[in-house]
């Protein structure tokens, strides 16, 4: 604290001459959590210091001030009706005070580890937990033991353990149409799990609904439920290839998952019991993946405007204009801490950004204007997408794309054919799959199917109905958006190699058990496959995987069967060229 007091105060014995002013109270600890009120100018804080801080943002001014002996907060938030503040410490306690005199009304301890993060329900009937020890636990504000005589309060139902690597996200949404809470988590194990929570009752605990797969190799950092749609919804392509939308096409839903990646990438999700990956966008490259979105509303000079609010792990924060579409003129980001920041709120009305910094103990007050985020700049906008392809739009890579996608439409016409030619400036969407491989990008089966569904959605048409044609510019930003941010390099294939048994000390594998493992594993290759591998990759000679040495290295993989001739320099970033040197090394950990 910074407390003033008259110079001549040293000099008399006047205690009440010398009590001062108050003008700085803060706290002398990490601050590991901030939350805002849903309706007034109010901020809480919170650290490791045991204080809890509420603060009038408008005034600059403490309001309350309550102590947690022996307890380290790390997260909290209000609840939407404003009556109770949710409290999570770093011992598992949970404790839940009033909002408006900060009166502890309620504490639980349902877990030995961290809480790390803490969210109500949108009707303030339910508030979930997410700890350490990857559990995520459910409380129900109802009547004490279910009997309708004794007073309602908030009650704990139970946990499950439903994830098995660290939690990086925990959001309630409500039913399609209607007004039922429904819980998810997102895990660094890629699921996204939901809760069935009508059947979980305190003698059944929490219960599971479903459990879904929702990446190959990305790891999930961050985890946002929007009630209102986010993404590209493709009227602009349609426009541009004079398509009217399909009645039978696929309607996306009015809420939408976004979940961010540990590749820079933000995907959007269905709400669903398909969990279908919607689209797929490059996302803020600035200081490390991104950990937390926030949708916010502002009127700007064109109207209202959506905006997403971000933080990374460590000194980033941004704002991305919506809808989301890998522009990167639609993002930006600024240096908000020196260090790791642990904690960010938005105001009620979306016109303020909190940040705190956890170990440089400062809590920052950003004022978000959007109408000072332009997208225009006189350029086409396909040019902004170029604009992060090596070497530029006048660069020899960018040369390469064109020819490749010149000769990709004389390809789905016949290579052999004696009719004239049509170069309309569009190619079957059929040829994008071979066109990324031609370019350096190698996407997955599953990456491939995410790309023709995000693609028939926007354009309004039912997969497999009819072909879609796609133009040079619509081609441009799927490419962006979808290859890798960084390219396969060194560590990436090491790591691969010790993944599926490699000896640890000398990173060697037999060659018929990586062989058996491609055939088996993950999207299996058949025989036909494997053999038409090789002989592209090696020659017509080598027909048969027993050809090969028997003994197969990373290096020996890498250089002898793929034929990377700069293996160990591999390392070459594909991101923008913005992208500072921290988030390189970010991802390739």
């Amino acid at each position: 604290m910074v407390i003033d007091v008259p110079s001549a105060s040293f000099g008399t014995s006047d205690q009440e001459y010398q009590r001062g002013r108050l003008l700085v109270q803060g706290q002398d600890q990490p601050i590991m959590c901030v939350a805002a009120h849903p309706s007034l100018p109010r901020l809480a804080i919170a650290g490791y210091s045991g204080n809890l801080h509420l603060w009038d943002y408008g005034s600059k001014k403490v309001l309350l001030l309550s102590i947690f002996k022996n307890l380290l907060a790390h997260c909290m938030a209000f609840d939407p009706k404003a009556q109770y503040l949710g409290v999570g410490f770093t011992n598992g306690v949970v404790k839940v005070l009033d909002a408006n005199t900060l009166e502890e009304l309620q504490s639980f301890r349902s877990s030995n580890d961290c809480v790390i993060a803490l969210t109500f329900s949108h009707d303030s009937s339910l508030m979930a937990i997410a700890d350490a020890e990857n559990c995520v636990g459910l409380f129900r504000y109802t009547h004490r033991g279910q009997d309708p005589r004794k007073p309602i309060e908030w009650v704990y139902i139970g946990r499950n353990r439903s994830h098995r690597a660290p939690i990086t996200g925990i959001q309630f949404g409500v039913t399609p149409f209607g007004a039922t809470p429904r819980l998810m988590s997102v895990g660094e194990d890629k699921r996204l799990i939901e809760y069935n929570l009508v059947d979980s009752e305190i003698e059944s605990g929490l219960r599971l609904r479903s459990a879904h797969k929702i990446t190959q190799g990305a790891i999930p950092t961050g985890f946002t439920w929007n009630p209102s749609p986010v993404g590209d919804d493709g009227r602009q392509a349609r426009r541009a290839a004079g398509a009217a939308a399909s009645p039978e096409a696929p309607k996306s839903s009015t809420d939408v998952l976004i979940i961010a990646t540990n590749e820079y990438k933000v995907k959007l999700f269905a709400t669903d019991s398909n969990r279908q990956c919607i689209q797929t966008v490059l996302g803020p490259t600035y200081g490390g993946p991104l950990n937390k979105v926030m949708i916010i509303a502002q009127n700007v000079s064109g109207g209202p405007q959506q905006f997403a609010i971000y933080t990374t792990h460590e000194k980033v924060v941004g704002l991305v204009k919506l809808p989301l579409d890998g522009n990167p003129r639609k993002a930006m980001g600024l240096l908000a801490h020196p260090m790791e920041i642990s904690s960010a709120a938005v105001s009620f009305d979306g016109r303020f950004l909190f940040t705190a910094g956890g170990r440089d103990c400062c809590v920052n007050q950003w004022a978000i204007n959007g109408d000072q985020l332009r997208v225009q700049d006189g350029r086409p906008i396909v040019d902004h997408y170029i604009d992060v392809i090596e070497g530029g739009k006048d660069g020899d890579f960018m040369k390469e794309i064109i020819d490749y996608f010149y000769y990709a439409q004389i390809r789905s016409q016949g290579e052999e054919t004696t009719a004239k030619r049509k170069i309309e400036g569009k190619i079957p969407f059929t040829q994008v799959p071979n066109l990324m491989r031609a370019l350096g990008y190698y996407p997955s089966e599953k990456e491939i199917q995410n790309m023709t569904y995000e693609i028939y959605t926007r354009f309004g048409r039912v997969i497999g109905a009819e072909d879609i044609y796609i133009d040079f510019e619509t081609f441009i930003r799927l490419y962006v958006n979808h290859r890798p941010v960084f390219g396969i390099n060194k560590k990436n294939i090491e790591t691969a190699f010790a993944a599926i048994g490699a000896d640890p000390a000398s990173g060697v594998i037999d060659r018929d058990t990586l062989f058996d493992l491609l055939r088996a594993r993950g999207e299996p290759l058949h025989q036909l496959e494997v053999e038409s591998c090789l002989k592209s990759l090696l020659g017509d000679d080598v027909t048969s995987v027993d050809m090969l040495e028997e003994n197969i290295t990373a290096k020996a993989f890498a250089e002898n069967l793929l034929g990377f001739e700069d293996y160990e320099e591999s390392e070459r970033p594909l991101a923008p060229e913005d992208a500072d040197e921290e988030a390189e090394e970010d991802d390739e950990d």
